[in-house]
């Protein structure tokens, strides 16, 4: 018996008749069977005739069920210098309690002061780094004892170092001699190795957006038309219907308006001069996408927040349209969502828009090709466990770091750049979800080519990914 025959079965059964297109319409929805089982129970037995609008006045189901692990929601003011420094030793101890147990019976800074001609092991804090006459790699640490100094002059370690960046914590070991540590090697506080991917035992999907940019000339409005018909059944293939049913999750990582002022010559490629219109029109589009699907938005440097990370979720008061959609969470950037439908203590997705990619990319030399690789910068954070070492990333230094990646994700979400990407690390799914706008005059300047209109979607059954392109011609 076919779908549409046991649909029409329930409805017999139970001595109503229902027209074709409520019927055509019933069968578009997530579970037809289930759908038309709780009609019977809500309708009125005086209706004889199931028509489109019984349909449609239907109530939705709820979307499935996510918790926030860990987001950033507001920080204490910097008052002064000792602030920052407490900022920093924080940040310093936990990286220590982590990489201790990697290192053979790590010492402080000031204890390799008293050795000579000794194996030691050290965590420290990179404040300063630079090559020297002969050509060897010279590097100052700081812990919360003071500062020392390392060499590297092996070859093969040179390498490694060449891609430290300032303010990361790094554990060294190496031989000590005249107030100095010649390097043997380096270690990261990194992921663990051996990590099994989480699944779901269910076929289930999450979508992955971020940088929308809507309120732009550039906003690829068409192409976004496209996706909200696929997602909504309406265009597709068979097998492609069939997938979207299963679309569960839908995670935008910033950048959801194009924001007002926030690069030169900005105004002449808006197509909405007005902030709370970008929001407005970014609700109407995301309003679209059928309500059982969990919609969760972080914000990114072109939403109206402050630029400074990490950042709070988007303003309830500018963005008041996208909090009016009842399924959608509102979190910061970054922030570890858990997808909670699971057989094996959840899936974590973390989100994070992407303003470090600049500064890692200008800092680490093994990362030049980052603009059309981004999953290799996204394993170098990774690798850090820290979204954003340097300080003159735009960090707010004050309280907690929250910046540090504490939980290890299954799924990293990034965005920022434009460029899509996508790849494993030790069991983590590496995202990059690309854009939904045009090369802009800036990016063009910049030698950015964007790769617009790209979707990712993550069968979190079996954690593969499908890119589907909306970006095509119709004739």
């Amino acid at each position: 018996m076919s779908l549409q025959q046991e649909a029409l079965q329930v409805f017999l059964k139970n001595n109503f008749q229902i027209s074709k297109p409520a019927l055509d319409l019933l069968l578009t929805q997530e579970k037809p069977i289930e759908s038309a089982n709780l009609l019977i129970k809500e309708i009125s037995p005086d209706i004889l005739t199931i028509l489109p609008e019984h349909i449609e006045k239907q109530k939705e189901p709820e979307p499935p069920t996510t918790a926030l692990v860990d987001g950033f929601k507001k920080n204490k003011p910097i008052k002064s210098v000792r602030d920052l420094s407490e900022f920093f030793n924080n940040r310093y101890t936990y990286f220590r309690k982590l990489l201790a147990g990697r290192l053979p019976s790590p010492t402080t800074l000031s204890n390799l002061k008293r050795s000579n001609k000794e194996k030691m092991s050290t965590i420290g804090l990179v404040s300063n780094k630079r090559s020297t006459i002969k050509g060897n790699i010279f590097i100052e640490l700081e812990d919360p004892t003071g500062t020392f100094s390392v060499v590297v002059s092996k070859p093969e370690i040179k390498k490694k170092a060449e891609t430290l960046v300032m303010d990361e914590v790094i554990g060294v070991m190496g031989t000590t001699g005249d107030n100095i540590l010649y390097v043997d090697d380096f270690i990261w506080p990194d992921v663990p190795i051996i990590r099994e991917p989480k699944t779901l035992e269910n076929e289930t999907y999450a979508a992955f957006f971020s940088d929308t940019h809507i309120g732009s000339k550039k906003f690829m409005r068409k192409e976004f038309g496209r996706f909200l018909s696929w997602i909504k059944g309406e265009i597709g293939g068979e097998d492609e219907t069939d997938m979207v049913k299963k679309v569960k999750y839908c995670f935008v990582a910033g950048d959801i308006v194009d924001g007002i002022g926030v690069y030169p010559k900005q105004n002449e490629e808006l197509e909405i001069g007005n902030i709370e219109d970008q929001y407005h029109l970014a609700a109407e589009l995301f309003s679209e996408i059928p309500k059982h699907i969990q919609l969760v938005f972080s914000p990114g440097n072109h939403d109206f927040l402050r630029g400074g990370q990490p950042q709070p979720a988007l303003d309830p008061e500018v963005a008041a349209p996208l909090y009016e959609l009842r399924n959608a969470m509102h979190v910061g950037n970054p922030s570890t969502i858990k997808i909670e439908e699971h057989d094996r203590g959840g899936i974590n997705v973390l989100m994070y828009h992407g303003v470090s990619f600049d500064s890692m990319i200008t800092a680490d030399s093994s990362l030049k090709d980052g603009y059309t690789n981004p999953v290799d910068v996204m394993k170098s954070l990774l690798k850090r466990r820290h979204l954003s070492p340097p300080y003159d990333t735009g960090l707010v230094a004050s309280g907690e770091d929250r910046m540090i990646i504490r939980t290890v994700p299954d799924v990293f979400h990034t965005g920022h750049i434009h460029y899509n990407g996508n790849g494993m690390y030790r069991g983590t799914t590496l995202i990059n979800s690309g854009t939904w706008q045009a090369q802009t005059a800036f990016q063009k300047l910049c030698g950015n080519e964007p790769t617009p209109c790209v979707l990712p979607l993550l069968n979190l059954q079996n954690r593969k990914l499908k890119l589907m392109n909306f970006n095509y011609n119709e004739n």
